[in-house]
């Protein structure tokens, strides 16, 4: 019926002599229906829980239905002072102490799985939930993350294995009231302050129990490590009770007390590359004063269900290998003597190795090369069709003498002329995928030195009678072979001599046109190629009797015959 008195449709008209009686009928089924609403209790800031009474409500039906025991009835009494336990009049608002609410079974939800897992022996699936006894396990690559329903965070890393031992929702609260059994490895939990119901973490060693806070637990054969990070954390072992503050860490131990220590400061990684062209690579960082060994890991995603690697090592280092380009994320914390994981250090990196750059060939590393058309050669990666090859005079590449994209493993490069002694170059080579506007080009190889040195130097020099003075340029750290010979293609080498200096002193030749060519030698016995050849004449003089020059007025010797 509407506000004007007309039935609504398929409503049964009320006759006008009984219709106050309808509206208070309709009002009546009104209240009722609203009941189980009204009835039902609510949080507020102060952290007390508020129940409105419905009608038919007595304290000793509300202690049946919400509270454990239902005998606390009479502390909701004593707390309201009610007179009359049997007589509560409808929307009165009960104030209730959260800690009297009767629990209800609650869950875990798995919100993340990465790697191996099991729940109860089945394939852990994000979005399933563990309940009172279920069983979680994580093999060695293994990461789930849970959530309570009151927020609560748990991380359960590689290796581990937890049993849910008790986990209650309360009414009107938003508190979880949580059990967990570590029965190998370890868990990390993260829980705001202030919540009302405790968090229990129990190993064979030692219990943790905490209100709101962020640590960690791992469990060992005869000891259980807890390190703080936020609030406080209360162990309990065979020890001992050991009442750990932020920023601290406890060892409890089966057969004598916890050990206290402070946690060591997180690992500078501020050092590390932001970018990493290789796909395998291990990256060092500052060592933490205190540390005997530190954890690492490298995970594909921040949240750190994606893991790479999870490694305890001595050194201060990241091994980073990976499958696919993109971002990277570590973690690293340094850990005690005792055993103790210490404050974490978080990065970031990007990953990009690909496509791979091929192995560069000739010249290898530190040839020595003499021509100044010089060939550069690789091996050819499958499924790349060309490479961006670089040469340039110094390791930075600043300024490449050579910066080109070319369709086959092989190009060429032309070298300047040597003013002088030698000169080192550097090249390297990187593949290109695709074509057009989707090429991309990958990583660059690491980059190869050679050295270019001149080829044997043409001598210069005096004749002065049937003797040459010869010198060359000198090369440090070469030797050098001279080769004498009376025809320019060398077919009847005269001479041939070793020298340790770039000049030589022939004497006693006979009268004729003379070639001479040099070559240098280095340490290792690496001989350059014969240089140009240069022409020497030895004229024929008329002598005295005493074997020596006669010179004319002039002082000239005397020829004894027109060489012209």
């Amino acid at each position: 019926m509407d506000r004007s008195g007309t039935a609504h449709e398929g409503a049964r008209p009320c006759p006008p002599v009984r219709r106050r009686r309808c509206v208070l009928a309709a009002l009546i089924s009104g209240l009722l229906a609203l009941q189980p609403v009204l009835a039902q209790p609510r949080a507020e800031a102060d952290g007390r829980v508020i129940y409105r009474v419905g009608a038919g409500d007595t304290l000793i039906g509300i202690g049946e239905r919400l509270l454990d025991p239902p005998e606390r009835w009479r502390d909701v009494r004593r707390l309201n002072r009610i007179a009359d336990p049997t007589r509560l009049v409808p929307g009165t608002e009960l104030r209730i102490d959260p800690d009297w609410l009767r629990g209800e079974p609650s869950g875990a939800t798995l919100g993340s799985v990465g790697g191996t897992a099991t729940l109860d022996g089945a394939p852990a699936v994000a979005g399933a939930v563990g309940r009172e006894g279920s069983r979680l396990e994580t093999g060695a690559d293994g990461v789930v993350v849970l959530r309570l329903k009151d927020g609560t965070s748990l991380v359960i890393p590689p290796a581990s294995a937890v049993r849910f031992e008790r986990l209650r929702q309360y009414l009107g609260t938003e508190s979880t009231e949580a059990r967990i059994a570590v029965e190998r490895g370890g868990i990390e939990t993260r829980s705001e302050p202030g919540r009302r119901r405790t968090l229990q973490i129990r190993t064979p060693v030692a219990t943790a129990a905490v209100r709101g806070t962020e640590f960690r637990v791992r469990a060992g054969e005869a000891t259980t490590a807890v390190e703080v990070l936020t609030g406080r954390v209360g162990a309990d072992g065979p020890g001992g009770r050991a009442d750990v503050a932020a920023g601290l860490g406890a060892v409890a131990r089966r057969d004598g007390p916890p050990r206290i220590e402070t946690l060591l400061a997180a690992p500078a990684l501020a050092g590390l590359p932001a970018r990493i062209e290789t796909p395998a690579a291990t990256l060092r960082f500052a060592p933490v004063e205190g540390a005997s060994a530190y954890r690492v890991q490298v995970a594909l995603d921040e949240g750190f269900t994606r893991l790479l690697a999870d490694t305890r090592g001595p050194a201060p280092e990241v091994a980073v290998v990976t499958r696919e380009d993109g971002p990277l994320h570590l973690k690293v914390r340094a850990i005690s003597a005792i055993g103790l994981e210490g404050r974490e250090s978080l990065a970031r990196l990007e990953v990009a190795a690909r496509p791979e750059p091929p192995l560069p060939i000739r010249p290898g590393e530190r040839a020595v090369v003499f021509e100044r058309t010089v060939a550069l050669s690789w091996a050819e990666p499958a499924g790349i069709g060309s490479f961006r090859v670089q040469v340039a005079a110094d390791p930075g590449f600043a300024t490449p003498l050579l910066d080109t994209v070319v369709g086959s493993p092989g190009a060429s490069v032309e070298l300047p002329p040597l003013a002088t002694g030698t000169a080192t170059w550097w090249w390297r080579i990187a593949s290109v995928a695709g074509t057009g506007t989707t090429a991309r080009t990958g990583p660059f190889s690491a980059a190869r030195t050679f050295e270019q040195r001149p080829a044997g130097t043409a001598p210069s020099g005096t004749v002065d009678d049937d003797r040459l003075e010869l010198s060359w340029p000198p090369l440090p750290g070469h030797t050098w072979r001279l080769q004498l010979a009376g025809d320019a293609a060398f077919a009847t080498v005269l001479r041939e001599v070793s020298l340790d200096a770039p000049r030589v002193v022939l004497e006693g030749l006979a009268p004729g046109a003379y070639w001479t060519r040099t070559r240098s030698v280095d340490a290792q016995g690496v001989a350059s190629p014969f240089g140009p050849a240069q022409r020497f004449e030895i004229r024929s003089l008329l002598r005295s009797a005493a074997g020596a020059p006669v010179r004319s007025g002039s002082g000239v010797p005397v020829e004894l015959q027109d060489r012209r």
